[in-house]
């Protein structure tokens, strides 16, 4: 099964339901999913928290794209890739722990999310997309095994990077 946005569950709505309902949203992926369709939140601007299940393996092309009041993505078990502008511009995007199972993480997954400030790359991770973390202005630290991982990924001058 694939996500798309008319086919997802709101936490506080288990019916579904999207159009008039009030903001702030928490956007739940319902659990036997295989992925998040490439498009399927874009521009939704008024998300603030995405839980993903751990039946999801892949998050599409652009899935939550420009969704502005994103501030935190609590990802399954089993997601295995993040694909090209994913999360790009979800500019209040603070908190994101990434999952034991990713092994790669596209071009510009998470460019323009202003407000990261901290992020561990999981030993799993074999490839980082150009200008991945583009624009993460905020970015002071990333926790990874292979810093040569991070060549083209688009840090701020001033990140630290922290070999485990």
């Amino acid at each position: 099964m694939y996500v798309a946005a008319t086919s997802y569950q709101l936490a506080q709505d288990v019916s579904g339901a999207w159009a008039g309902r009030e903001s702030p949203y928490v956007v739940k992926i319902p659990d036997g999913a295989a992925a998040v369709k490439s498009g399927a939140f874009y521009f939704e601007s008024d998300i603030v928290t995405v839980l993903i299940p751990d039946s999801v393996k892949l998050i599409g092309e652009n899935a939550f794209d420009y969704c502005k009041n994103l501030s935190s993505v609590v990802f399954g078990s089993s997601v295995t890739s993040i694909m090209e502008d994913a999360f790009c511009d979800c500019e209040s995007l603070a908190d994101i722990r990434l999952p034991d199972s990713l092994v790669r993480i596209r071009a510009r997954a998470f460019s323009g999310c202003k407000k990261l400030t901290s992020i561990r790359i999981p030993d799993s991770v074999t490839f980082i997309g150009e200008d991945a973390f583009e624009g993460c202005d905020s970015l002071t630290e990333v926790f990874i095994k292979v810093p040569e991982l991070l060549e083209d990924a688009g840090l701020p001058e001033e990140v630290r990077i922290i070999t485990e």
